[in-house]
């Protein structure tokens, strides 16, 4: 019996032979039938990091796991030159289905039709609204429309060396400090001999970090109609004027380098600045710097009784030249929703309560607490104020108010050349 077992004929043997390739035939037949019916999305993003792309991966190998017959192809491209990139395929007709978007870019392409209004996909996901914390028309909304759903919110935080603070006898500033306190701290953490400045700000011109101290001051940087430049008020030059002078009277802080500047070492990251009003984006590095640190709150001024903080976000926004309008949005329904804002909660701040409130987050950030600069964010925020012109005018406003930082110019000066480079690029918008 045991022999009979192996004395298998070159008949039966060929006929199982035949068997296998014709099942194995059916098979390929069968998973080339599946590809052909899925639907081919395109995402592009511009490089950040790897970290930061292989977390996407993982949130996208989700979305395809529970949406089969969509196949999502990640394309990665070049960061510089991105926003150009992407409006010459929009003209071109060979546009991605979705991309990730910045705020900044909303206004100039919604206002000519290029990105998908939400807003009604929204009105039937109340799911993907009713728990945020973050108000989408803030950076999404044009004209009514809301023009993203939403990756992560962050903004300007204030970080604290806690190493520097117990060496100097100084406490954590308590939550309702003020700009005397700061100053004050500021002044006593710095010492020249040890290249050790008090207060680092980077970056520094608007829309970025010294708007808090303008908004603080009473000042704003554009009107509300965000068609005219303040920056030449009393109020905003008097909140410059805080920052100024403790760059060079107090010498406390250190002369803020060329936005186009490379190579240049953050301060803060070596340990020799006891604040720093920096990005959200700075916390995985400054987690690897070696010394005790936290967030504190922002200090308000006490004279008008004001706080701000400066915050965006970046969000998930769909072409209109998709062929595939529901699958599309189905992405981005996923990526901005609970599942897709989970996935990406160590990279950003997730617009849901519910998410940043529970025990995983906080833990993401401990022993931190990452709930001081979050209670800024939900309160006392502003936003960059993103125009149509947005990039041409920020643009001028780090050009012209350079030689304010450096001592070259006075806060008057600076910011009249500021204020009326900046008008002149609002004259030129089409009535």
């Amino acid at each position: 019996m045991t022999s009979m077992k192996h004395r298998i004929s070159r008949r039966t043997f060929a006929g199982g032979l035949a068997v296998g390739a014709a099942a194995v035939s059916l098979a390929g037949r069968i998973s080339n039938v599946r590809a052909a019916d899925k639907t081919k999305i395109n995402l592009n993003i511009y490089q950040i990091n790897d970290n930061w792309q292989n977390t996407l991966k993982k949130v996208i190998d989700g979305f395809t796991a529970a949406n089969p017959t969509i196949d999502v192809k990640l394309n990665i491209q070049p960061s510089a030159q991105y926003w150009d990139k992407l409006q010459t395929q929009y003209a071109a007709g060979q546009a991605p289905d979705l991309s990730l978007i910045n705020a900044d870019w909303v206004v100039p392409g919604a206002s000519r039709g290029m990105f998908l209004d939400l807003k009604p996909y929204l009105e039937k996901s109340p799911e993907l609204t009713k728990d945020l914390w973050y108000p989408l028309d803030q950076d999404w909304g044009y004209k009514g429309g809301i023009y993203g759903t939403l990756l992560y919110a962050g903004g300007q935080m204030l970080y604290v060396n806690k190493t520097l603070l117990k060496a100097a006898g100084l406490e954590m500033p308590a939550a309702n400090w003020t700009w005397d306190d700061l100053h004050s701290m500021a002044v006593k953490l710095t010492d020249a001999s040890k290249k050790q400045y008090g207060m680092h700000i980077s970056p520094i011109a608007p829309p970025y970090w010294s708007c808090a101290f303008i908004h603080g001051a009473g000042g704003t940087v554009l009107n509300a109609a965000m068609d005219k430049c303040t920056l030449d008020t009393p109020e905003a030059r008097a909140g410059l004027q805080y920052i100024v002078d403790l760059i060079h009277k107090d010498k406390a802080m250190p002369v803020p380098p060329p936005a186009n500047a490379t190579g240049e070492v953050n301060p803060f990251m070596a340990g020799k600045v006891g604040f720093y009003f920096g990005g959200s984006w700075d916390e995985a590095a400054i987690r690897t710097s070696g010394f005790d640190w936290d967030w504190a709150d922002m200090p308000v001024n006490a004279k008008t009784g004001i706080k701000k903080v400066q915050m965006g976000s970046n969000a998930w926004g769909i072409l209109s030249t998709t062929k595939h309008k529901d699958e599309a949005w189905a992405l981005a329904k996923y990526l901005g929703g609970p599942e897709g804002a989970k996935g990406m909660m160590s990279l950003g701040l997730p617009g849901f309560k519910s998410i940043i409130d529970s025990p995983e987050f906080k833990q993401i950030h401990a022993p931190q607490h990452i709930e001081v600069p979050l209670g800024d964010f939900q309160k006392d925020s502003h936003n960059y104020y993103t125009t149509p012109d947005a990039s041409a005018w920020w643009d001028a406003a780090t050009q012209n108010l350079q030689p304010m930082w450096t001592g070259e110019d006075t806060v008057e000066g600076a910011t009249q050349k500021a204020t009326s480079a900046i008008n002149a690029i609002f004259a030129k918008r089409k009535s």
